[in-house]
């Protein structure tokens, strides 16, 4: 059975903030994340403010929501580079190398429109 530790109320509730995130919905207000959230618009501005502190989250000076900040970024980019993209997609690119008659298989992560690093199969 798997035991489960003590749960800080605060940062569950900023986890769940961060989670409302999607491609889909990239900007919310404090109305809209307390109601989401059933929690006071109050309790929200205060996770929200130290969030944004750590650059977790920004405010669009145009509409006054809150977007994923530089820190996100940042740390989106240290996953992925423990990711071992490599190991994780030479299977793939060895079928694709075979369905595709032998053909040299590139595969590429860019940054900033620079390949930055690379595999071939």
């Amino acid at each position: 059975m798997k035991k489960t530790g003590r749960v800080i109320k605060a940062i569950n509730n900023a986890l769940n903030i961060l989670n409302l995130f999607t491609d889909e919905k990239p900007e919310w207000g404090i109305s809209e994340i307390s109601r989401n959230l059933h929690i006071s618009k109050a309790g929200i501005y205060g996770l929200v403010n130290t969030l944004s502190m750590g650059k977790i989250l920004e405010k669009n000076p145009n509409n006054h929501k809150y977007r994923l900040g530089l820190s996100v970024f940042r740390l989106g980019n240290v996953f992925l580079r423990q990711l071992k993209l490599e190991e994780l997609a030479r299977p793939i690119l060895e079928k694709l190398a075979l369905d595709c008659g032998g053909e040299t298989i590139h595969l590429c992560v860019l940054d900033c429109g620079r390949q930055s690093r690379g595999s071939q199969k």
